[in-house]
C-alpha cells in the first residue's frame, strides 16, 4: 500500500455519524491486554512522550469510528458518505477492514489482533523526507508470520484528535477538513 499522502481524503467522525444513529460511547475500561498496539518510543524524550500521547489517544478514536462504522450496514443509506471516500465496488474489502479493526468484540475494545501492530517513533529509511509522506507501514523485520508496523511521520502529528474537531470549522461538503489522526490509522490499517 501506498503511503498515505496530504491531498488524500480521510474518514472522520463527523462524516460517518448521522442523526439517526445513537452513538457508541468510548470504551471505560483499559485497554491493557486488547488493541493497544505495541507502542515503540523511547519516552525519556519528551518529544515522543507528546507523540506517545497523541498515537494513544488517536488509537481510541479510530476504534470509535471503525465501531461506528462496522454499526452500520455500508449499503444500508442511499448517501452513504463512505462511497466519498472508495470506490462503491469496493465496499466488501471496506467492511472487512472494519471488521477486522473490531473483531468479534462488542465491546468497542477492537480484535484482539490489533495488540501485534507495533508503532514505531522511528523513522526507518528516512521516508518521512518526503514531505507528502504523512504515515506509512513497512515490514517488521524477523516476524513470523510476517507483519506490518506502523510509523507516523511529523505531518501527521498536525492533524487534530475527534476531540480537538469542531462542526462548526467544518464545511458541508467532504474535504480534508474533516481528517483526524484517526483516519490516518484507519487508512495505514486498509
Amino acid at each position: 500500500m501506498k503511503p498515505l499522502r496530504i491531498d488524500h481524503m480521510l474518514i472522520t467522525h463527523s462524516t460517518i455519524y448521522s442523526s439517526h444513529l445513537s452513538l457508541p460511547q468510548a470504551p471505560t475500561h483499559t485497554l491493557q491486554n486488547r488493541a493497544l498496539p505495541l507502542l515503540e518510543f523511547d519516552l525519556k524524550n519528551p518529544d515522543a512522550q507528546v507523540r506517545y500521547q497523541k498515537v494513544l489517544e488517536a488509537w481510541f478514536d479510530m476504534l470509535l469510528i471503525s465501531g461506528v462504522v462496522k454499526a452500520v450496514p455500508l449499503n444500508s443509506d442511499p448517501n452513504n458518505v463512505l462511497d466519498h471516500y472508495f470506490n462503491p465496488d469496493d465496499s466488501s474489502n471496506v467492511a472487512d477492514v472494519f471488521e477486522n479493526i473490531m473483531g468479534a468484540n462488542t465491546d468497542g475494545t477492537g480484535s484482539d489482533a490489533l495488540k501485534n501492530i507495533p508503532v514505531f517513533d522511528a523513522d526507518f529509511d528516512d521516508v518521512c523526507k518526503d514531505t507528502e509522506v504523512i504515515a506509512y507501514m513497512r515490514n517488521v523485520e524477523g516476524s513470523n508470520p510476517p507483519r506490518g508496523g506502523m510509523h507516523f511521520c511529523p505531518q501527521a502529528y498536525k492533524y487534530p484528535l475527534l476531540r480537538e474537531t469542531k462542526c462548526e470549522l467544518l464545511e458541508d461538503v467532504v474535504s480534508g477538513k474533516m481528517s483526524t489522526f484517526a483516519g490516518i490509522i484507519i487508512h495505514e490499517l486498509m
